[in-house]
């Protein structure tokens, strides 16, 4: 059907490897020649082979927007993601969204694409989303540094469900308030205690105005009043509104809901 624009595949998870396989190939060489797809999430998939087979679609098709690959098979190799940007880099045009999501997409990998994209940053997509991977120091290095450069077209990063070493958070931060102009969009989570995020809210109160226009701060942990009061005032001393905050999977108490509305009061520009 050469006029279908979205297409989300998930294959059943009591099939074995195989049988994926097989199935992947099918399903990939069915899509091969539409032109169309916009969106395009393949879901659990086989990390070893989908980049290769995925390739030339990938290249080959301009109307392609977003691009969402979530693998249940074998790791995502820093080979796979050369073979990835490698075809973005034949594209006329750039993809808007990109996800690698539960990939065990390692620090390699994480280099080879943000080194790709900051060297053609008029190929970077506007969001890169980059959920349960394992990231370690310098993949977050290179992801700052991704985040630092304003002169790519990036407006929007998530980092869900990852663990974070203890400088991540500093670099992470460090490059958000560091920016000419704030992201549109940024969302991370804080791990099993709500000192992660009392780091980046630390990291984000010396520059309120660079706090990204929407930002979501992910559990599952509590959020203690302290927390809830910093943050109160970081968003309190910014020139202009959020667009959206979300506070997802916290435990917060009744009381540190009226100390972060107390602390925003007392600090709120008029």
């Amino acid at each position: 059907n050469t006029n279908l624009r979205s297409l989300l595949l998930r294959h059943n998870q009591r099939l074995d490897k195989a049988k994926v396989r097989l199935y992947q190939r099918g399903i990939l060489e069915a899509i091969s020649n539409n032109r169309h797809l916009n969106n395009l999430e393949l879901l659990a998939f086989d990390g070893s082979i989908a980049f290769q087979e995925l390739a030339s679609f990938l290249e080959q098709n301009e109307n392609l927007k977003s691009f969402h690959f979530k693998c249940s098979f074998g790791p995502v190799t820093r080979d796979d993601v050369v073979t990835l940007v490698t075809a973005l880099s034949k594209r006329k045009s750039p993809l808007e969204k990109i996800e690698i999501h539960s990939c065990q997409l390692g620090d390699d990998g994480i280099k080879a694409m943000t080194t790709y994209f900051l060297n053609h940053v008029e190929m970077t997509p506007k969001t890169i989303c980059l959920h349960r991977n394992k990231i370690g120091e310098t993949g977050y290095s290179a992801i700052a540094e991704i985040i630092l450069n304003d002169d790519t077209r990036l407006e929007g990063i998530e980092l869900d469900e990852l663990e974070w070493p203890s400088n991540s958070i500093r670099s992470i931060g460090s490059a958000l308030k560091s920016r000419r102009h704030p992201l549109n969009w940024f969302s991370f989570n804080s791990g099993h205690s709500d000192r992660s995020a009392m780091d980046m809210i630390r990291q984000l109160s010396s520059n309120p105005d660079l706090v990204p226009e929407s930002l979501v701060i992910c559990g599952p942990s509590s959020f203690g009043n302290d927390a809830m009061r910093a943050l109160g005032n970081v968003l309190a001393r910014r020139n202009s509104p959020l667009e959206m905050l979300r506070l997802d999977y916290f435990s917060v108490s009744n009381r540190g809901l009226c100390i972060f509305m107390e602390a925003f009061r007392e600090n709120c520009n008029a």
